[in-house]
């Protein structure tokens, strides 16, 4: 019986033990943990990204991949598109656009909503939205318009309601070029982002 209270005693004061639950403390109790959410948002991003790698592929996709492989380019399809799959194909395959824009929405999430709750749960609800999660699965130029509008949303929250830094202004400005970029009528939607800049 001491030796079942010793083995548990150790157990207790393992690290196996104490690391996760001061993770998890740090996590959904404590008030300041965004150093945990964001792990936890990169973490989500990436198992994400390998659970349905390459992605939901269409034809448009198959061509822009075809450009990125060939280095073809044609104005037919957003080229910064091709030129990014080009980008992360030597590191990630041809998946890279997907791992590329999950952590663009997860940081998004993360963002807009630590600027708005202190309940930390929201950010991982939100994710799983079907709406969210499904589309976020293909390799789209929609895909990217609406990660990099998430992007430019957060960091405009986060300049308006937390910190006022500049890098957060160049991050939206970034969003708003790149969306721009991949779907030309993603300008209506930057101009209004652009006054509030």
């Amino acid at each position: 019986m001491k030796k079942l209270a010793q083995l548990m005693t150790n157990f207790e004061n393992s690290y196996i033990v104490k690391v996760p639950c001061l993770f998890l403390y740090d996590l959904f109790i404590k008030e300041k943990s965004t150093k945990s959410c964001m792990i936890v948002c990169f973490l989500l991003a990436t198992f994400i990204s390998i659970l349905f790698y390459p992605g939901c592929f269409s034809f448009d996709s198959f061509y822009q991949y075809q450009q990125a492989v060939t280095k073809d380019f044609n104005s037919w399809h957003p080229v910064i598109m091709a030129l990014v799959m080009r980008t992360l194909r030597h590191t990630l395959g041809a998946g890279g656009l997907l791992f590329f824009h999950q952590y663009i929405i997860w940081f998004s999430i993360f963002l807009i909503f630590s600027s708005l709750f202190k309940k930390r749960i929201i950010y991982f609800i939100v994710g799983f939205f079907p709406h969210l999660f499904l589309l976020n699965l293909c390799v789209w130029k929609d895909v990217g318009m609406n990660s990099a509008l998430m992007f430019s949303t957060g960091c405009l929250m986060q300049f308006l309601y937390r910190k006022q830094l500049k890098i957060d202004l160049i991050g939206a400005f970034l969003g708003i070029w790149y969306a721009t970029l991949v779907r030309m009528n993603g300008i209506t939607i930057s101009i209004f982002y652009l006054m509030l800049i």
